[in-house]
């Protein structure tokens, strides 16, 4: 078989960082908020089925309804609902449904006839119920959705961000950094969307968060579900008729258009007011919009949605340490898009900053939506500022930029900037170590270790199940200990044949707020 030759105009990113040279005096930011709650060792699945199970458990008094229709990687969500309502400990009805189509109909059917409701998908099963996802935001019926974030063609089950990018125009939209965010965020969607009465989906990233294990805080039911509340309907369907889902004249498209207009400008301040509250019972309130990291005397930031956040952080603190005045703009609420806020925090917060490295977890051949967003508004609310310089890196499809994609990934932003101008604005991450990847000696650099006594243990496991039992027992065993605190990551191999996998955990005494797995 003849190699594969690439002609694409996008260079690739492997350049060591010019990193200042000499000790230089580092004290570390703090990350995201721990809170409280009772520890739990969970996968990313299973932290928003946990959050929807309180869901319903609060709306008791009232219809609850879960619909589904099985699809990698958001499978266990539902797995995870379904037992819990077989043994009558949550008084949601599942609805199991034989298309991706009728199940999104189910739960708009639900929602309309006055109960909560919510559904779980993923990729190719998304776009199999298009038309009735945007019949729900359109209409305006709050369903609750989790998307496992994952790639399509070529046939790809693993991590992209295509699925949020294809809804971005009709629905609120919240992105988990980690499982603990896809916990807190799935108990805040069903507050913003049944207040603001919107469709509202929670995005994690297939794979990196679904199916790998973490240590959780959750909230006891005697928070969590007065906090949540019961859903009253916008229409008792007991009292009032309405028919919806007809023909709707040029006229009436135009009025009911002009509405969600309306309601959509007050959607941030519903998000923001439903953070704060949540940020009272639970202690983490990390930001409503998006949350910084040394962004006051940065001259060189990042701007990214979701897991790859994490790493970025570990990145940063080895570069502190060398003095490379870098940080980091994580974003949460992603639709609506908080352009103005955004663009306050980059003129304000980050007065020094030259350029910003926007990274877009999608590899269709086009700037990135992170990218397209952060420009116009940097140009509607800065135009009477000299902004800094973007840049688009964009990857997906499964890849997890290592340190060394990110070092070479800062070079450019760092060779950009003394240019003072972007030969090539939209960039591809590490097309498949096609060139000499440049590692980080991190033996060499100043100061303490990032995570003070950290060890890594490496389990091997028997196709993608074997690895997730494997991380997972890992993260008990650890915990049973009382001491130590761990992250299991599952490293996934061909299901059918049961090829060797491996499962990682991280293990310390302190909390590990940073994301890191070179795989």
């Amino acid at each position: 078989m003849s190699n594969l030759i690439i002609t694409s105009n996008i260079p690739n990113v492997f350049p060591v960082s010019q990193m200042v040279k000499g000790r230089t005096p580092f004290k570390k930011e703090n990350g995201l908020p721990v809170g409280e709650g009772k520890i739990q060792t969970l996968m990313g699945n299973h932290c928003i089925g946990y959050a929807v199970s309180q869901a319903m458990k609060a709306n008791c008094g009232g219809g609850c309804v879960t619909s589904a229709y099985p699809i990698t990687p958001a499978t266990e969500i539902l797995h995870y609902l379904r037992a819990l309502e077989a043994d009558g400990k949550i008084p949601s009805l599942g609805f199991n449904a034989s298309s991706e189509h009728e199940a999104m109909t189910a739960a708009i059917a639900a929602s309309f006839g006055g109960a909560r409701s919510f559904i779980a998908t993923s990729s190719v099963g998304f776009m199999h119920m298009m038309e009735m996802v945007e019949s729900a935001g359109q209409n305006r019926i709050p369903v609750v959705m989790a998307l496992s974030n994952r790639a399509n063609a070529p046939l790809n089950i693993w991590n992209a961000d295509d699925d949020r990018i294809r809804a971005r125009d009709f629905a609120i939209q919240l992105v988990a950094e980690n499982h603990q965010q896809a916990y807190d965020l799935t108990l805040q969607a069903f507050r913003i969307a049944e207040t603001a009465y919107w469709l509202t989906i929670i995005n994690q990233a297939g794979f990196f968060i679904s199916h790998s294990v973490d240590k959780v805080r959750t909230l006891p039911d005697d928070r969590v579900l007065p906090f949540v509340g019961q859903f009253t309907p916008a229409i008792d369907p007991f009292k009032e008729s309405i028919s919806k889902g007809g023909l709707t004249s040029p006229r009436a498209f135009a009025l009911q258009r002009a509405q969600n207009f309306e309601a959509w400008g007050k959607v941030k301040d519903i998000v923001k007011n439903v953070h704060d509250e949540y940020g009272k019972i639970s202690g983490r309130a990390p930001g409503a919009f998006f949350n910084t990291y040394y962004l006051e005397d940065a001259k060189y930031v990042f701007f990214n949605y979701g897991f790859l956040s994490g790493t970025l952080r570990t990145f940063i603190d080895i570069l502190r340490r060398d003095g490379v005045p870098v940080g980091l703009i994580s974003g949460t609420l992603f639709r609506p898009f908080p352009d103005r806020e955004l663009a306050g925090a980059i003129f304000t917060q980050a007065p020094k900053a030259k350029i910003i490295g926007v990274f877009d977890g999608s590899l269709d051949p086009t700037p990135g939506v992170n990218y397209t967003d952060l420009s116009s508004a940097l140009y509607t609310y800065g135009r009477n500022f000299h902004g800094p310089l973007l840049i688009n890196f964009k990857y997906g499809g499964g890849q997890n930029p290592s340190l060394s994609v990110l070092n070479g990934a800062l070079q450019r932003m760092m060779d950009a900037a003394k240019r003072n101008t972007v030969e090539y604005p939209i960039q591809q991450l590490d097309r498949n170590s096609e060139g000499a990847n440049i590692s980080l000696d991190l033996s060499k650099s100043a100061g303490k270790e990032v995570v003070e006594g950290q060890s890594l243990i490496e389990f091997l496991g028997r196709g993608g199940l074997g690895a997730v039992s494997a991380a997972g027992n890992l993260v008990y065993i650890t915990n049973e200990k009382g001491e130590l605190i761990a992250r299991g990551i599952p490293q996934f191999g061909s299901e059918k044949t049961g090829s060797p996998t491996f499962a990682t955990a991280v293990m310390d005494k302190q909390p590990i707020t940073s994301f890191y797995n070179e795989g």
